[in-house]
Order: structure tokens, then C-alpha cells, then sequence
């Protein structure tokens, strides 16, 4: 009749037979296409999201060949791991890695001639992965997650050039917890022979 519509069951084509057993037939593909499951493209995409790769290197850097960089900004990218994306930037002397989602700094330990690392707002608890950073300068590591000065100091001590460290700015904003630790200036001196400014404020 005119002004009805004829609602068809899903699964079963207009004018087809009507089967009282024929139920719809479900794809996996339309169940699972919106969950990417370990090792499928889609996962693998989702999980290099937030790390850093060759190629963002590159991008940044304004050099084809990351060899020859030796300043490198990768500022507020919310990279949550570095991986091996700074495998070949031996040559790097600057870093910036500011306001991003670092909870460690492994993979900086190949960046050998490295002697300034800014590293502020992140989400950083430790610095093990700088231990090998005989030339570095001067590290920023403000607004980050460090709790533990002793922790802090272990870390740092086989840096023997490290001369200015930010772990909190002058004015005592952007402190970590560790800066509130009694002890803060005089373990971090007693551990870094070199350190002549500390939060901006000569020693």
C-alpha cells in the first residue's frame, strides 16, 4: 500500500525465500576490524605513534643524512620512547627533547659527542641511560618525575663534565619532587665535581 515501507530482516534479500533457520551471517572482519590485534599493520602503526623513528629524525632535523646533524629539535611530538631513531646522530652536540611523554631516555646513550640535552616537561623518573654522556654540558630536566636526589646523583655522577643542571627553574617553578629533598645542593655537588650552576644559580 502507498506510504508503507517493507522493512527487510537483516541477512536476507528482498524478494528472497523466508527461512526460519537462515540467520545473519556475521563477518569476523566486521567484528574485529576496529581492534588491531598484536603484529597486524594497524598495531604496529598505533604502537610507532609515539616513538621516535629515522625518518622523524630527518624531518626535523633539515638533514638528509643524520650523521652529519649536529642540533636536533624533536620539541612536543609526545614521543613516549626514543628507540632507535637516534641510532646515527653520533655527530649530535644539541638535543632538544622538551614537552614530551619520556619516562626514560634509553637510546640517548649513542649520541656520544652529545654536551647539551634539554629534556624539560617530560615524564622522566631516572637518568640511566646518560651515563655514558662524557661530554655533556648542560642538562634541563625541569617539570619531570624525579623523586629520589640520591637516585638522581647516582645516575649523573659518571658525567664528569656536566657543569649546569636544571632541575628546577630559578624562581623554584618546574621543580621536581627530588628538589625538595634537604639534602638537594649538597648531593648533587658532592656527586658532580664540574656543576658550577645549579637551577640557574651559580655554586
Amino acid at each position: 500500500q502507498s506510504g508503507k515501507v517493507k522493512l527487510v530482516p537483516l541477512g536476507r534479500r528482498a524478494g528472497s525465500p523466508k527461512s526460519p533457520n537462515r540467520r545473519p551471517v556475521v563477518s569476523k572482519l566486521d567484528v574485529f576490524e576496529a581492534w588491531p590485534t598484536t603484529g597486524s599493520p594497524r598495531a604496529a602503526r598505533m604502537a610507532d605513534e609515539d616513538s621516535l623513528t629515522e625518518e622523524l629524525v630527518v624531518r626535523h632535523g633539515g638533514q638528509y643524512d643524520p650523521e652529519l646533524l649536529q642540533r636536533l629539535t624533536l620539541s612536543g611530538l609526545r614521543l613516549a620512547r626514543l628507540g632507535a631513531g637516534l641510532a646515527r646522530c653520533t655527530a649530535l652536540r644539541v638535543l632538544d627533547l622538551a614537552r614530551n611523554k619520556l619516562q626514560h631516555l634509553d637510546g640517548v646513550e649513542v649520541c656520544a659527542s652529545l654536551e647539551r640535552l634539554l629534556v624539560a616537561r617530560n615524564e622522566l623518573t631516572r637518568f640511566g641511560f646518560v651515563a655514558g654522556l662524557a661530554k655533556l654540558d648542560h642538562l634541563d630536566a625541569r617539570a619531570n618525575a624525579l623523586q629520589d636526589v640520591d637516585a638522581v646523583a647516582a645516575d649523573l655522577r659518571p658525567c664528569a663534565a656536566l657543569a649546569a643542571l636544571e632541575l628546577r627553574s630559578d624562581d623554584g617553578s618546574d621543580a621536581n619532587p627530588c628538589c625538595a629533598a634537604p639534602s638537594y645542593a649538597a648531593t648533587l655537588r658532592g656527586a658532580l665535581p664540574a656543576l658550577r650552576v645549579l637551577d640557574g644559580a651559580s655554586l
